[in-house]
């Protein structure tokens, strides 16, 4: 067993390292959204096919997600929970005003096809209850 005033002093030196320039605390608190994804009635007969969800969450203002949640054969309604473990850049922020995307597929993978069934939801970081309905066919 290692010595524990080693490891306690090794805490301490990397505890006591600079905060990066530009880094504000603030911009990690709410680093979550959950809701419920739903399928329109004009859709629900199309979904038996459909079995990779996709939950994309991107910021208003860039066309990169900033999280995303991969989900093999969902069952309907879906609760969704988007955290920090979702993120794809650690570096950036889940905050403010989004967009989230929900994409319904017959094939796993990050770019929409023909076929794939739709919907979005704009939500705020930290919100709960945001309702997504996957109403739009890609054609």
């Amino acid at each position: 067993m290692k010595n524990p005033l080693i490891i306690l002093a090794w805490m301490i030196i990397l505890s006591c390292q600079p905060i990066p320039e530009g880094f504000n605390p603030e911009d990690y608190k709410n680093q979550n959204i959950e809701g419920i994804i739903q399928v329109s009635a004009k859709l629900s007969s199309e979904i038996k096919d459909k079995r990779f969800l996709t939950v994309s969450v991107r910021d208003l203002s860039e066309p990169a997600p900033i999280a995303v949640l991969n989900v093999k054969d969902p069952s309907f309604p879906y609760r969704f929970k988007i955290d920090g473990k979702n993120k794809i850049d650690h570096d950036r922020p889940l905050k403010g005003k989004v967009i989230i995307l929900a994409r319904l597929s017959s094939e796993q993978g990050t770019t929409a096809k023909t076929g794939d069934l739709m919907g979005s939801a704009e939500a705020i970081a930290g919100q709960r209850n945001v309702l997504i309905i996957i109403s739009t066919r890609l054609d």
